[in-house]
């Protein structure tokens, strides 16, 4: 059944974002984690609602909503010898991947991992025990719905060959990407970017760790990349094989999962709709996005708020904090498409400035917390105590001089997720069980990799593209189809 549920998986991916508008190169890129994404959003809708948690009951309800997708776009005549020549290949690959790694055993370990494998075994029994424990809230749900359809299947406890099929996922997104941008400057820019790119990833200790890791890291970042990549795609106006609808609608598909990988999930996913409302989009897919967004967060946050109290408890401030920030970003398009086109431009200064200083409103609370975490982060990032070597903090510094003394060609969507996700990241330690700490299993140094391939496309896009002083100009937007020019102006400010 295993081998069943990977051809579904791939399947559902690649029809879904072939029925948005993706390019059948682009579908094939994503179709991996885009159709895993669908499965976990299928797994999160049974959980959140109280009905059989068995991994085969959420691929059923996850390959019905990938027909639902094709059935309502009409897209079904779009499809051509090649899709299924491209589909058949793709499923192909990824049985081979899985018959190969059932028997090589290529994974990486941590203590989280075990969790997440105790947390598969009771989705797949349909025991709610470890959701009342405070499991969920902790560690999610994605990964472990993913693995327990191996433990249902009698297979195994964990699918092997999920992490790998996700790392070459990002691999290639980031090739497509790169090269796509860098189009305009010549065959041979273009391909040393890609291949830059590329190398950047694969020769990075950490990464090749996560491709084989029982965790959900990878998978968050696979999904971070398509929505904040094609977005950036399409304001930058260079074709990577999908439209504005595209990029916004297969964001949306992914969004879902996104909020039940990892705890952060739904605050990085807020700061991605605060910046789309800066792009060049129509109101009604900015609005699609931002409910998407919004939806997710709060019924997810609503189950686990209401668990404690149903058992005779107190929910965490995490789970009903969140619930109203997920109600909040579900009706903000009331407000927001009423602005005019200048405000969301500075709102993105106000929120970066607004974390920073509620960081240091923490701090002065407890600054034992803050100052434990950052020398814990010192340490891994500086001294090797986190497998990063210099890697990260050379990506880091060289992004920082490139900011200073570049403007980019429209990647504000990229650089804000990232600066925006430091004082997150910092945050979060006061609201999980304690400061950071040293060593490579340490929740922060893990989460680095969340943001690793949009720091890479970061560097080398700006490094190829950015100008001092002056930038591309790619038409004007408003929060409706078109932008003033003194809103150009002030997200020029931003970036």
């Amino acid at each position: 059944m295993e081998f069943v549920a990977v051809i579904i998986w791939m399947s559902t991916g690649y029809v879904v974002a072939r029925a948005l508008g993706a390019s059948p190169r682009l579908g094939l890129t994503i179709a991996w984690p885009v159709g895993v994404a669908i499965y976990v959003t299928a797994g999160l809708l049974l959980v959140a609602t109280y009905l059989p948690t068995w991994p085969y009951l959420a691929l059923a309800l996850g390959a019905f909503l990938g027909l639902a997708v094709l059935t309502a776009t009409r897209s079904w005549r779009a499809f051509t010898f090649t899709d299924l020549r491209l589909l058949i290949a793709a499923s192909a690959f990824a049985v081979l991947a899985q018959a190969t790694l059932t028997q090589v055993h290529l994974v990486t370990w941590h203590t989280d991992s075990f969790f997440n494998i105790e947390s598969s075994m009771l989705l797949a029994d349909n025991n709610y025990a470890w959701v009342s424990g405070g499991g969920a809230a902790k560690r999610q749900i994605a990964i472990p719905l993913v693995h327990a359809m191996s433990i249902q299947a009698g297979g195994g406890a964990y699918v092997e060959s999920f992490a790998p099929l996700v790392s070459l996922s990002v691999v290639a997104l980031v090739w497509t990407l790169l090269r796509a941008a860098l189009s305009s400057r010549g065959t041979t820019i273009a391909l040393a970017a890609a291949a830059s790119g590329v190398l950047l990833l694969l020769t990075n200790n950490r990464f090749v760790f996560h491709a084989f890791y029982v965790n959900g890291h990878l998978f968050f970042a696979s999904m971070l990349l398509i929505a904040v990549g094609l977005l950036w795609a399409h304001e930058a106006r260079f074709n990577v094989g999908c439209s504005g609808w595209t990029a916004i609608s297969v964001a949306a598909v992914v969004f879902p999962a996104l909020v039940v990988t990892r705890p952060e999930g739904a605050l990085v996913l807020a700061m991605v709709v605060i910046v789309v409302w800066t792009l060049r989009l129509r109101a009604r897919h900015k609005t699609l996005l931002t409910v998407v967004a919004g939806a997710s967060t709060a019924l997810w946050h609503a189950h686990l708020t209401l668990i404690p109290l149903v058992d005779g408890g107190r929910p965490p401030v995490s789970s009903y904090g969140l619930l109203i920030l997920g109600a909040a970003v579900s009706i903000a398009p009331v407000v927001l498409t009423r602005l005019p086109p200048t405000v969301m431009p500075r709102a993105l200064v106000v929120v970066e400035v607004g974390l920073w200083i509620a960081l240091g409103l923490f701090a002065l609370v407890d600054y034992e917390v803050l100052l434990r975490s950052g020398y814990a982060t010192i340490v891994n990032l500086l001294l090797g105590e986190g497998g990063w070597g210099l890697s990260l903090v050379a990506l880091g510094l060289v992004g920082l001089l490139l900011l200073w003394f570049t403007r980019g060609s429209d990647d504000l969507v990229i650089r804000f997720v990232i600066t925006s996700f430091v004082p997150i990241a910092l945050l979060l330690a006061y609201l999980r069980d304690g400061a950071y700490r040293i060593g490579d299993g340490d929740s922060l140094n893990r989460m680095w990799m969340q943001l690793l391939p949009l720091m890479i496309i970061f560097v080398v896009s700006r490094a190829l593209t950015g100008s001092r002083g002056e930038t591309r100009s790619m038409g004007r937007a408003t929060n409706g189809s078109i932008d003033a020019p003194e809103a150009d102006n002030l997200r020029e400010r931003a970036r």
